[in-house]
């Protein structure tokens, strides 16, 4: 492992003498300046490798045998506010750092094969709290480190070609529980490591980005590879992941970091390059980037860390997933259903749109919240034959990709009025007619009734009134002696039911 990590050291140190690798011209280069550029006599930075940003802004940069940490917004030739150094330490060429939330600063160092933890706001010549080191660690030449979401510890080692994840609270002499190595998983020299927000693992390798579905013990392959000509990618040294699941690659020799879509496999067209001297890249090393997606990168050629404006800005979400309309076709109710999307575009899921047209007559529209993954649809308010239901999912962006699901709701006429009576004596001066709502109405809500008196075939009175009426009065002048009818029919959208009927005597 020894010769391995000479060779490592051999690497860098000619790394700003190798020609510059062509690369496709198929991507969309960009040549941005960056925002700020920590360097200079005051910044103490000799041989700067990781970095990360803690919750609060400060820049923590592993550099030789130290780790410096600088102010929120520092530039230029800033001072470091405090420098973690010292034979107390115990560090040794470090090179991946992370900060927990409740602030303690993990290091891993290449030189010790040791993980090393400090104490929030730790400063000087100051031992660490815990250590991790020893032969049943397995470490060899630590490298990336990242925290999980649970706390676990992940760290690449380089020469080993594996990545190891210890406990949160592991001290001392301790075994990994998970140890990812082995000719399936196709580790060359795993330089970092990145964790997506979904629990994916990325690792960068000698000619790429290797991803797993999540951080697995043993000798298992990846589910993409991400590397060839068209990538641009050689000697990858740093990579991150942000919320839009975009994966960025540190290319050492290249001076250039390059930016891959969600999903990117194989021998991918990258999304986009920083490259070019304006860029001000001289063989980056670590990258990171803050929950603004400002990139920050490692500089070994200039002993430099610049920040730059975000490279890929944050978007609507994507379309969702498995959505689906449950029901038959006659049901009272219907749902719509979906899950979440793939991607949130980089900000959290605000709510969603659901709109359900017909042809282009928009039927119903309604905005639910963030939580929501079902919204119920009354029959009556759809409309016969095919209707379509659009979800969309919304950020601080925008409206997301729709998705779409076309379903059929069938319909029929209202049943007959129940109950249909005639109230009144046979010589009264009118008659109430009373009836009420038809067990089905077919799907659609009453509108209104018809009532009509005849006496054979011939019309005596006719009178529509509305949904809400149960009852009318027909005058005695408007009826003929002996035996009249009443006949009542419900209207709906759909047409007219069937009538019931009810016969009634008439005396002078």
């Amino acid at each position: 492992m020894g010769a391995r990590r000479a060779v490592l050291a051999a690497v860098v140190a000619a790394a700003l003498a190798v020609p510059l690798t062509a690369v496709s011209a198929s991507a969309d280069d960009v040549g941005t300046s960056p925002k700020s550029v920590l360097a200079g006599a005051a910044t103490g930075l000799s041989g700067a490798w990781g970095t990360t940003v803690d919750s609060h802004g400060y820049t923590y940069v592993t550099d030789g045998n130290a780790v410096r940490v600088y102010a929120p917004g520092a530039t230029g030739n800033a001072a470091p506010v405090r420098v973690i150094s010292g034979a107390a330490t115990l560090l040794s060429s470090p090179q991946g750092v992370a900060v927990n939330p409740a602030g303690y600063v993990f290091v891993a160092s290449s030189g010790s094969a040791s993980v090393s933890v400090y104490a929030p706001g730790a400063d000087g010549n100051v031992a660490p709290v815990r250590r991790i080191a020893g032969p049943a660690t397995t470490l060899a030449q630590p490298g990336g480190l990242r925290l999980t979401s649970q706390g676990g510890v992940l760290v690449s080692d380089v020469s080993a070609d594996a990545v190891v994840e210890f406990a949160p609270t592991a001290s001392g002499n301790v075994a990994p529980r998970k140890r990812l190595a082995g000719p399936a998983t196709q580790i060359d020299w795993a330089y970092d490591l990145a964790l997506g927000s979904d629990g994916a693992l990325y690792v960068a390798t000698h000619g790429g980005v290797l991803v797993f579905a999540a951080m697995v013990d043993g000798n298992v392959a990846p589910v993409r590879e991400i590397g060839g000509l068209t990538s641009g990618l050689g000697f990858v040294t740093g990579v991150a992941v942000d919320s839009s699941k975009d994966v960025y690659a540190a290319s050492y020799y290249e001076n250039m970091v390059v930016v891959f879509g969600p999903g990117a496999n194989g021998d991918a067209t990258p999304l986009r390059r920083l490259t070019g001297a304006s860029t001000q890249l001289s063989a980056p090393l670590g990258v990171y980037l803050r929950g603004d997606r400002a990139l920050v990168a490692v500089q070994a050629g200039s002993l430099a860390v610049n920040t730059y404006a975000p490279l890929v800005p944050f978007r609507a979400p994507s379309a969702v997933r498995a959505l689906g309309v449950s029901g038959s076709t006659k049901a009272a109710t219907r749902t719509v259903s979906w899950q979440a999307p793939a991607t949130s575009g980089g900000k959290a899921v605000t709510g969603y749109t659901v709109v359900v047209k017909h042809g282009s007559k928009t039927l119903l529209s309604k905005h639910v919240s963030a939580s929501t993954r079902s919204v119920k649809v009354a029959r009556a308010t759809l409309s016969p034959g095919t209707n379509t239901v659009t979800v969309r999912a919304v950020n601080a962006v925008g409206s997301g990709s729709s998705a779409s699901k076309a379903f059929k709701a069938t319909f029929s006429k209202p049943g007959k009025v129940r109950s249909l009576a005639v109230h009144g004596s046979s010589k009264a001066t009118s008659r109430s007619v009373t009836w009420k709502t038809p067990t089905s109405t077919g799907g659609k809500p009453v509108t209104k009734y018809v009532v009509t008196v005849k006496k054979g075939s011939k019309t005596l009175w006719s009178k529509t009134v509305k949904a809400s009426t149960h009852k009318v009065s027909v005058p005695r002048s408007k009826l003929r002696a002996g035996t009249d009818t009443v006949y009542v029919k419900a209207v709906t959208s759909i047409g007219t039911g069937s009538a019931a009927s009810k016969s009634f005597t008439v005396k002078k």
